[in-house]
């Protein structure tokens, strides 16, 4: 319910496939894009990114925060391309800036590396959440938002081959 800021209340759910999500380039945090949208290898129907073990590759997206809310909730739903012999993990990266009226772009873009998604011995995608208030990053209700997600390959995230993404959610509060 728009206009009621009370804990559980959903102001707004954006959905962005792969193939919705911005590839990054010049004047974003990481400049390098993953492979894809490509047919995932376990269902052709699904259009999924590929990000690589070696490169820190990012993507993006971009929105008007809901006014009236003052936290919210990213999911990813992703998996290992390869099954791993054991649980491993993959680094992440979350980045923001804001497009405020009437004055300059945030450059650089605030940013946090977030906790390590631990993906299982299998090939089964899978939902992971990190939830934020919009005053830990600084940001304002009611101004447009751009976003990034990148795969942090630093020392600690040991998932050998690719990261399979299929979608980023990001649900308001």
């Amino acid at each position: 319910a728009v206009g009621d800021p009370s804990p559980g209340v959903t102001f707004a759910d954006f959905h962005y496939n792969a193939d919705e999500l911005l590839l990054c380039s010049a004047g974003w945090l990481e400049t390098t894009p993953p492979g894809g949208p490509v047919a995932d290898t376990n269902n052709a129907a699904l259009r999924v990114l590929l990000f690589d073990d070696t490169t820190r590759e990012g993507v993006g997206w971009q929105h008007v925060i809901p006014d009236g809310a003052t936290s919210f909730t990213i999911t990813i739903v992703s998996r290992a391309e390869t099954a791993p012999a054991g649980t491993r993990q993959v680094g992440t990266q979350l980045a923001v800036r804001q497009v405020p009226d009437n004055a300059i772009v945030q450059t650089p873009f605030a940013q946090l590396n977030t906790v390590d998604i631990d993906l299982p011995t299998n090939e089964f995608f899978q939902y992971d959440q990190f939830a934020f208030t919009l005053a830990f990053f600084g940001l304002t209700a009611g101004e447009l938002t751009q976003w990034q997600f990148a795969r942090d390959t630093a020392a600690g995230t040991n998932l050998t081959g690719d990261w399979v993404v299929v979608e980023v959610r990001h649900q308001y509060s």
